[in-house]
């Protein structure tokens, strides 16, 4: 019954599916102008929809058919005319825009003259599932009927796996994650090359010429021996290290350029006239896609020179240093540290030493960086703010110096003139605040102001407003009283700066200048926030909702209005600003964990359910909302993503898992091991939690995996089996301190 309902969801699923794709209305796509890369005129058809951007999204079948014959000319060497013709023919089906299924393409190239003809055919059939090469490759050459070069491969969603050949040159086979396995034979001119690999791991190297051996790799008895343990899992990456070998992943091509990268210099590079790039809908070729073909990986173990080994008890004093390092030295010149890993370059270190000085520097990361650079930058704040205090008393001293004279000469000589309106700012008279007012080509009211300065003099005393040290400029108010009763009769606001103060000649409007001045400064900014605000909502998109609306709250609450008070109003606008600033960094981040998670869920699938259930869980609980202290925003979503790197690399270690399983439930020969086996991953956690350390458990089980496959891969596996069938002690521990 349940998979009948399966069944009927499936069929719905598949009819709303359906009626999705009619609802945009299928229709045919034909160009008969269409040009193939290698310029062949033809035909090009294909059944589409129209996305939401208007793109023609291709969906069905897709065609292409080119013929070209050109004129006849002269061949030096037939001594005759030639004529060429040219056949391109393509054949596909897309789902959605991306390549799915089978899609051959061939191209033929006849030359034809009165003595002989002469036919080349490149043909290639490949297949697809959603934009991914799956499934098997096939690409042959052939002149005059015979065969003069081919290649066969299989992938599986994006990955060379199973049998490989390259003519003669290159066979051998790939596991089910892309790693090299068993025998590789390669052909070299005179020379043959066989490669070694044991569960993906590169154990030998031999090359020969006419049966000999005339180099080989390793050399060494000790190191093939070495190679051959840690292949086999009989020992650890760590007891490796203590020999001073180190392991990593390689994709070193085999044979220089003729190994399986073919897809990338003869395919994608449109050798052959096969046009892949045109044709489109592959995802590995996609500059807008991440997703790239695995084309062959093994594990290589390399001899490292000059690194240094701990001793007892050693390490534990220098994590101790590092960690005081960090704490107390950050910022000096030669104690940066870049990554983790910058911390045990020179070193070898074991997997739980690695794990140790990941911690320290995620701590660093997370809490001693941000406090440090926290307390710096107070402290270059309260510089500044002295600095600038400073300044600001120096100038008004300045300032206050030929203040007084201009007060003393305006006093005395009752025939001194001061005209310059155009430098007033605000005035009494100025009823409607109208800015523009003060400096259009003509001004009732810059006239009025005139006609009120004309006899500025005396003037009886001025009030320092405000300083503006950057543009060396001061805000200053005359005043002028009545002689009789000492009432206040009139009051300006000017602008001085060192271009129109002289301490010689008092105050020269002559050389007065206009300066931008607080309605221009809010202006400004009042547009940034405009900007910024519409640079939020597009880089926030469909993706971060919730951060719009958010920011959308804050800026309906914001007072973005101009106050009687304009330096308040600037100093307003600008923590608008610095807002705005801190929403467009946290929105980056947020992107960063959305990629992360979208990679978890692939990853995932439907195999992994158990591990995208706790990371969901773990989710859910968990605060992506920007807050409105910033710092600990960041912090937050840089903890996450540490997180997920987590999730990422456990999920790798379970594909691992199962592999191993697989290849050891096959051994159906060693009962008695797989059932002790079975019973140790019944009591197995393999379950993933938040813990940074959780991928530490399945690294153990891994090793226990290796060790039992080495023992059932033996020739002595019947032996081994018999023998712990009539162990007392069958806990995992004491078998394989058996089978060892």
């Amino acid at each position: 019954m349940k998979n009948f309902k399966k069944a009927i969801a499936l069929t719905t699923a598949l009819m709303f599916c359906s009626l999705f794709i009619y609802g945009q209305q299928l229709k045919t796509y034909v160009n008969k102008d269409y040009e193939t890369s290698c310029g062949v005129p033809g035909t090009l058809t294909y059944t589409y929809y129209e996305g939401d951007n208007g793109d023609y999204v291709k969906h069905g079948k897709y065609t292409v058919n080119a013929s070209e014959t050109e004129p006849k000319y002269w061949s030096s060497s037939r001594k005759e005319y030639v004529t060429k013709s040219t056949k391109y023919t393509a054949s596909a089906n897309f789902k959605d825009g991306w390549l799915n299924g089978t899609l051959t393409v061939t191209v033929t190239t006849t030359r034809a003259s009165a003595s002989k003809t002469e036919k080349y055919v490149s043909s290639l059939t490949a297949n697809f599932s959603d934009g991914m090469p799956h499934g098997a490759w096939k690409m042959t050459r052939t002149e005059n009927a015979k065969t003069t070069f081919s290649i066969s491969a299989n992938f599986s969603n994006g990955v060379l796996v199973g049998s490989f050949a390259l003519d003669d040159e290159l066979k051998g086979q790939f596991d089910n994650n892309g790693f090299y396995q068993g025998k590789w034979i390669g052909k070299d001119g005179k020379k043959d090359n066989e490669y070694n690999f044991i569960n993906g791991v590169y154990v030998s190297h031999y090359e020969r010429e006419d049966g000999k051996v005339i180099w080989s790799e390793p050399r060494e008895t000790e190191e093939k021996e070495l190679y051959k343990k840690y292949a086999e899992g009989l020992m650890t990456e760590d007891e490796l290290m203590e020999y001073g070998y180190s392991v990593e992943v390689s994709s070193a091509r085999l044979l220089g350029s003729n190994g399986p990268e073919f897809m990338n210099t003869i395919l994608y590079q449109g050798n052959d006239c096969f046009g892949l790039k045109a044709i489109g809908g592959d995802k590995t070729s996609d500059k807008n896609r991440p997703e790239k073909c695995v084309m062959g990986k093994y594990y290589r173990i390399t001899k490292e020179q000059d690194i240094k080994v701990f001793k007892a008890g050693e390490f534990e004093s220098y994590a101790k240093s590092i960690e005081y390092s960090l704490k107390n030295e950050l910022f000096e010149e030669n104690k940066q540290i870049s990554s983790a890993e910058a911390l045990w370059v020179g070193y070898r270190v074991k997997q739980e030493q690695k794990d140790r000085l990941t911690n320290i520097y995620n701590q660093y990361i997370q809490e001693w960086r941000p406090a440090k650079l926290q307390r710096i930058e107070e402290q270059k704040r309260l510089a500044e703010e002295a600095r600038q205090k400073e300044e600001v008393k120096a100038f008004k001293d300045f300032t206050s110096i030929a203040l007084d004279k201009i007060v003393s000469v305006s006093s005395n000589k009752a025939d001194m003139k001061i005209f310059g309106a155009d430098i007033v700012i605000a005035t009494d008279y100025d009823k409607d605040r109208t800015w523009d007012a003060l400096f259009s080509s003509y001004s009732p009211l810059r006239d009025k102001l005139g006609k009120q300065l004309k006899d500025f003099c005396p003037v009886s005393s001025y009030t320092i407003d405000s300083v503006d040290v950057a543009n060396r400029t001061v805000y200053c108010t005359l005043e002028k009283y009545n002689k009789k009763d000492g009432s206040q009769y009139w009051q300006t606001q000017v602008v001085f700066n060192s271009k129109n103060i002289d301490l010689d000649k008092s105050f020269i409007f002559s050389k007065a200048i206009k300066i931008k001045g607080d309605w221009d400064i809010i202006r400004e900014l009042q547009k940034s926030i405009e900007t910024n605000k519409n640079t939020i909502g597009i880089q926030a998109g469909s993706e971060c909702p919730d951060v719009t609306k958010t920011y959308n709250a804050f800026h309906k609450s914001s007072n973005l209005k101009v106050s009687d008070d304009l330096q308040e109003t600037i100093a307003r606008l600008k923590k608008v600003i610095d807002v705005q600033q801190s929403y467009l960094k946290f929105i980056g981040l947020r992107k960063q964990v959305i990629a992360k998670q979208n990679q978890i869920e692939n990853k995932c699938g439907k195999e992994y359910s158990d591990v995208a259930k706790s990371y969901e869980s773990f989710l859910k609980d968990y605060d992506l909302s920007m807050s409105s202290d910033s710092t600990e925003s960041y912090q937050r979503l840089n903890s996450l993503m540490a997180l997920q790197d987590s999730c990422l690399t456990f999920l790798d270690l379970r594909k691992n898992i199962t592999a191993n399983n697989n290849e050891l439930l096959g051994k159906k020969a060693c009962k008695n091991i797989l059932k002790v086996y079975a019973s140790y991953m019944k009591t197995a956690d393999l379950s993933w939690t938040s813990d940074p350390n959780c991928c530490d458990k399945l690294r153990k089980v891994i090793i226990t995996q290796k060790k039992l496959l080495a023992a059932a891969n033996s020739s002595n596996a019947a032996q081994l089996d018999q023998k712990i069938k009539k162990l007392k002690d069958k806990s995992m521990d004491n078998v394989v301190k058996e089978l060892q």
